[in-house]
């Protein structure tokens, strides 16, 4: 496994290992980027103190689920 340039290094590099996986393209729709953004920081005198001398606890939201499913 050893080329001049870079084309020829990764076609070998694939013959060894197989192709990259790539996703559909169903895949990468926006719905996953709020996925991570359900909780939230307050100040709270229970929580972690932080360098800027503030306690700070981590809350989740409560999702609301309907029982009509």
């Amino acid at each position: 496994m050893i080329d001049n340039s870079v084309v020829p290094l990764l076609n070998d590099f694939y013959q060894l290992t197989g192709h990259p996986v790539l996703l559909p393209k169903f895949a990468f729709y926006q719905g996953h980027l709020n996925a991570y953004n359900r909780d939230y920081w307050k100040e709270d005198s229970a929580g972690i103190l932080f360098e800027d001398e503030k306690n700070i606890k981590k809350v989740r939201k409560i999702m609301a689920v309907s029982k009509n499913h």
